[in-house]
């Protein structure tokens, strides 16, 4: 006889709340009671479902994952007119070809010269 899942509505609950709040999976999992592993398997299994628990599940993820981001970006935008660098780093992540760092990578080639002098002057007075 097959064990009874740990996939019940309080887990997908207690979960979901805490993705929602903006937690990592690893941590919402451990506040679940249930193990990252176990976790990965059932996003696995709903993102290949048409129905079922474990696309219900998915979807509650996905759904958690998406309120957070548009609740921080609410927050984020709160602090704009009193923080230009709210501003910045929101252009900078939202529009990354445009507003984002660029980093530069120069390289040179060949030698380079450097003179040593033993015999600096100096002023006596």
């Amino acid at each position: 006889m097959a064990r009874p899942s740990k996939l019940t509505p309080e887990v997908t609950k207690r979960l979901t709340e805490a993705i929602r709040a903006g937690n990592y999976y690893e941590a919402a999992c451990g506040y679940a009671g249930i193990h990252y592993s176990t976790f990965r398997k059932w996003m696995q299994k709903g993102e290949t479902a048409k129905k079922g628990k474990y696309r219900e599940f998915f979807e509650a993820v996905m759904r958690a994952e998406y309120e957070a981001e548009v609740r921080m970006v609410a927050q984020w935008q709160k602090h704009m007119p009193e923080d230009y660098r709210a501003i910045r780093d929101f252009l900078e992540r939202r529009y990354p070809d445009r507003w984002g760092r660029r980093n530069l990578n120069i390289e040179h080639s060949g030698e380079v010269g450097i003179k040593i002098i033993d015999d600096i002057p100096t002023q006596e007075g």
